[in-house]
């Protein structure tokens, strides 16, 4: 039998160096002792990882009987610094490959076997029906000291043994750990672990000599296809953490799509498909989509991922992956984040998620209208732009429900929208008393309201309702279509006539109740949301300033009247009859004009 090094501990061959540590054979008592010192205080250094107290108390443990000084245990920690070799990312690219295969079908599950400071510890990966690499729930894991019974029970110095290190006192025998450790390696067979499996061995400790001879043998003994040298000595490094990192790599398989629907020009409900996973992006892609809850529904809206084969066209036979249901407002956009968690199951970032009643693929569909219900609707809005606490709130509100009847309704002849801004009168400038976008596409009058800015108050007790009343009977109202004037302010209109009170009369000599008869003979329904009067005390001149306002806005909000703080998008929808889905509907709308890096793709 050849001879132990007394460096290492390892057969040493019959050369003139050691085959294992290449420290020479012969030489000075004293040149193989530093060499022997050496040596185990690198091993003490890697079993320390860092802890410079644990590593002290370890050196004068195992080297009690040869006192050390601190420069050497300085010196032997220099260039420990693990560096990946040339077979790094050949071993990155291996698992690549693998992590395609499983996704692909061609692999049933890919084991990890990694050997840790600690122990082993086998992970798995598998493939979701849909395609998805995901973590398994964690296999066996052995404590090196399960193993054998040549390591020492202390932990730190079982990690020095690992190491390589030997030491004076209690020298360890690295050879006999090493075979105790090979005999009871696992059996993945015994495991019942597929056969149609791939193997990667992780190295967790590259520069432990001990455990790179288990490394060796495990790679030969499981057939694996790769090895990755990676360390996991650092006190918080864990193998299971490296697994998911390097499946999470894994490409997606097939195209997973959150379904939505989108009213065609013909009120026919459509599905609309937004990819949120790409075949062959890596399983932690983060996409982006922008959706849109209808107010003809209550509660949570939908979202349903669904994957569809090649072959299948037709709704009924696409596979459900998820469904979540997300607590959304209704009446506005939501932007949502849809990634994998690891599981390989959606997470959504940006809105709620909420539990409740789980529904099969087909039930959703059944529960979806086929056409939009309703009549062609005209509505013009009218808002007061005048400063004040509430004013860009009003402005708001007015612009968001704009968007709103935008994103419910894509037919232009379906619903026209029209706006006018009013202003006072009172001053010296000579701007337009009112702005006027005529009834025309939502998105028409969208953009115009973008544009709009309110003007400083001149008038605490009055603005140009009258004028904005005279402007909306000008309109090209259609005759078939349900009419509707919603009015945002917070004061009432100027009177014809000059009467000895504190307000002026209206520069125009337009009358409020004039006009508004006008519309109401044409059949506009009048709907009035009404801040809070920003005005002081009426003064004793002007005690009429309530009277005024409680009849001007009883009229304007004849059909439906809300107060402007407690007023939400969909009360002024519903009031003007824009929901033109059912109560059943389960499906978010996609958003007509989406700057989401996806693009929605339009089945029938």
């Amino acid at each position: 039998m050849t001879a132990r090094c007394l460096i290492c501990g390892w057969p040493a061959g019959t050369g003139a160096e050691c085959i294992v540590c290449h420290s020479p054979l012969a030489g000075a008592e004293d040149a193989r002792r530093r060499a022997r010192l050496a040596w185990d205080l690198r091993a003490a250094h890697r079993a320390a990882a860092g802890d410079e107290r644990a590593l002290l108390a370890l050196v004068a443990e195992v080297r009690s009987d040869d006192p050390v000084e601190p420069a050497d245990i300085l010196a032997a920690g220099m260039n420990l610094r693990w560096e990946p070799d040339r077979h790094y990312d050949h071993s990155l690219g291996a698992i690549a490959n693998l992590l395609s295969a499983l996704v692909a079908g061609d692999l049933e599950v890919l084991v990890f076997v990694c050997l840790t400071a600690d122990g082993i510890e086998l992970h798995r990966a598998e493939a979701s029906g849909s395609r998805l690499a995901h973590m398994a729930d964690p296999g066996p894991r052995s404590e090196w000291a399960e193993l054998t019974a040549a390591l020492p029970t202390d932990p730190l110095r079982r990690r020095f043994v690992l190491a390589g290190g030997i030491g004076t006192n209690e020298p360890a025998d690295p050879v006999a750990v090493v075979a105790d450790i090979l005999s009871q390696l696992p059996d993945l067979d015994a495991l019942l672990i597929s056969s149609r499996r791939a193997i990667v061995v992780v190295d967790g400790c590259p520069d432990w000599l001990p455990l790179s001879r288990v490394r060796a043998e495990a790679v030969t003994r499981y057939r694996a296809s790769t090895c990755l040298k990676h360390p996991l000595t650092g006190p918080d490094d864990s193998a299971a953490a490296l697994v998911d990192s390097l499946v999470r790599q894994a490409p997606v398989g097939v195209r997973h799509e959150l379904v939505l629907i989108r009213p065609g020009d013909d009120g026919v409900l459509q599905l609309e498909m937004a990819t949120v996973l790409r075949p062959g992006e890596k399983s932690t892609a983060v996409n982006e989509v922008e959706i849109y809850a209808p107010v003809g529904p209550t509660g949570p809206v939908a979202l349903p991922f669904v994957i569809r084969p090649t072959a299948v066209t037709e709704p009924a036979d696409w596979e459900m992956v998820e469904l979540m249901l997300a607590d959304v407002p209704r009446g506005r956009r939501s932007r949502i984040r849809v990634s994998l968690n690891d599981r390989a199951q959606f997470a959504l970032d940006g809105v709620p998620v909420v539990s409740g009643p789980s529904s099969t693929w087909l039930e959703l569909l059944h529960r979806m209208p086929r056409r939009l219900v309703g009549g062609p609707i005209d509505v013009v809005f009218a808002v007061e732009l005048v400063d004040g606490p509430a004013a860009e709130a009003r402005l708001d509100l007015v612009r968001a429900t704009v968007d709103a009847i935008a994103s419910e309704v894509w037919d232009p002849e379906l619903i026209r929208v029209g706006a006018i801004g009013y202003f006072q009168h009172g001053d010296l400038r000579r701007e337009p008393e009112t702005h006027v976008q005529p009834l025309t596409a939502p998105a028409l009058a969208k953009r115009a309201l973008a544009a709009w800015r309110t003007r400083s108050n001149v008038d605490d007790y009055a603005a140009c309702v009258e004028e904005a009343l005279a402007d909306a009977a000008e309109l090209a109202w259609r005759d078939e279509a349900h009419r509707f004037l919603v009015t945002f302010g917070s004061r009432p209109p100027y009177l014809r006539d000059q009467l000895p009170a504190y307000t002026n009369a209206c520069r125009k000599g337009l009358d409020w109740v004039a006009a508004y008869n006008h519309l109401a003979a044409r059949g506009v329904r009048m709907i009035g949301v009404l801040g809070q009067p920003e005005w002081p005390a009426p003064r004793t001149t002007d005690d009429v300033a309530w009277v005024r306002l409680h009849e001007a806005w009883q009229a304007l909000g004849a059909h439906a009247s809300f107060a402007q703080q407690d007023t939400e998008i969909a009360d002024i929808l519903h009031a003007v009859q824009v929901a033109y889905v059912t109560p059943s509907t389960p499906f978010a709308y996609a958003v007509a004009t989406s700057p989401s890096r996806n693009h929605p793709e339009r089945t029938s």
